[in-house]
């Protein structure tokens, strides 16, 4: 298995020392073994799980500079893509949360079995974390939250001014994209990158998509999530 994930770090041109390889390899089996007993992930084959999972999480870094940052990563179920950026950044500050009390347990016990001292992993929901966490963070990603009017709302209001979002997308994030154009200007959000790139195994697209955050957004933000799922910005 490790052979797959050094192949596929090759194809995509990241040169990795061999601490950081051996750091995503135990993450690999520690997730694939802990999803036997508990749904962290849909994906069970570990060639599927290398591709989709990590190695999607993986181009971040090539796009974009998360040094000395601070990062919070909304709803990272169990630890993607926070877990695999605290491995390739370990002089950046990052930050978990996701609303399931059981998948931040697991983050944790991975965390510390692979000495990863630079997280911290929280169980909660984004409009109770922001209530000590405003306009407190560099940079918020997000991978797991599909729709992007949902998922501005919840992430706004935790970046500083002239801070960012950069969120994981598939190929239909333009209609996304369009519905959201109210989101952006409401949140005082401006987008100002998007990135493809392709999957090694897969070959299938995948899009990084980058917002500024220019001033800072009514307090008033995130709404509760029932509100925001019921009338979305």
């Amino acid at each position: 298995m490790k052979q797959i994930l050094i192949d596929c770090l090759n194809k995509i041109e990241l040169n990795l020392i061999q601490e950081k390889i051996n750091q995503l390899d135990y993450l690999i089996d520690l997730t694939l073994e802990k999803n036997k007993v508990m749904n962290l992930t849909a994906i069970n084959d570990e060639n599927t799980f290398i591709d989709k999972m990590i190695i999607d999480c993986v181009f971040l870094v090539k796009f974009f500079d998360l040094e000395n940052k601070s990062v919070l990563d909304i709803g990272t179920g169990g630890g993607f893509p926070g877990l695999v950026l605290a491995i390739l950044c370990p002089n950046t500050r990052f930050t978990l949360i996701d609303s399931t009390s059981k998948k931040i347990e697991h983050v944790n016990e991975v965390k510390d079995k692979l000495g990863l001292t630079n997280v911290n992993a929280f169980a909660c929901r984004a409009e109770e974390f922001i209530k000590q966490n405003r306009e407190k963070f560099d940079i918020v990603t997000a991978r797991a939250v599909k729709n992007l009017q949902i998922l501005l709302e919840l992430c706004s209001s935790f970046i500083k001014i002239s801070g960012h979002i950069i969120s994981y997308k598939g190929s239909g994030y333009k209609s996304e994209l369009i519905d959201s154009q109210n989101a952006i200007n409401v949140l005082n959000l401006e987008l100002i990158k998007e990135v493809k790139y392709q999957l090694p195994l897969s070959k299938e697209d995948r899009y990084l998509l980058e917002f500024k955050k220019n001033k800072s957004s009514s307090s008033i933000y995130p709404r509760n999530y029932n509100q925001i799922l019921k009338k979305p910005l």
